[in-house]
């Protein structure tokens, strides 16, 4: 495009061969497009009015005055500004997002660096419970041992008494049957 935007350059696009592999649907379509503007700037030139109602076709209508172009310009400058309104906020929070992003990824670290703290905090945690777990179950196991003795121990005097008592019982009979006797 030339600097007044008035002339394009179509060296690029070879318009003789559309090749419906090469190109993308909306490139083709394109091609397809100035192809048939093309051709209908050629039947124009050459008396056909046939293509004159394709495509877009920019100017001014016959018959319209100043008038109504100062009112497009007024309706566009208009748009233009109420556009702008709208943009410039989003603009200016568009600018603080990467020193947000920058502070959320900071906090981000921090709150990594604050979790492997508290996972090395934690396991060293269990690592005492568990130390301290052994001990007692040691401990435990001692005194499930003493209690599993003593209540042997109970049992064998139990059966100590009942023996005794047997063998009372039986001298007890003798001497009473030796008095009566």
């Amino acid at each position: 495009v030339d600097p007044l935007g008035e002339q394009v350059d179509t060296t690029s696009m070879d318009t003789a061969a559309i090749d419906a592999h090469a190109h993308g649907k909306l490139v083709r379509n394109l091609l397809e497009a100035q192809l048939d503007m093309e051709g209908a700037t050629g039947e124009k030139g050459a008396g056909g009015a046939a293509g004159a109602d394709k495509g877009i076709i920019i100017g001014k209508k016959k018959g319209e005055g100043a008038a109504a172009s100062k009112t497009d310009v007024i309706k566009l400058r208009g748009a233009i500004q109420t556009l702008c309104q709208s943009c410039n906020p989003l603009g200016r929070c568009l600018e603080y997002v990467h020193e947000d992003l920058e502070a959320m990824k900071k906090e981000l670290d921090h709150w990594k660096g604050v979790r492997r703290v508290k996972l090395t905090e934690l396991a060293e945690a269990e690592a005492a419970t568990e130390a301290s777990l052994v001990q007692l179950q040691r401990e435990l196991a001692l005194a499930e041992q003493d209690v599993a003795e003593k209540c042997e121990q109970i049992r064998f005097y139990k059966a100590a008494v009942v023996k005794n008592d047997a063998a009372i019982e039986k001298l007890l009979a003798q001497v009473v049957e030796v008095k009566s006797a």
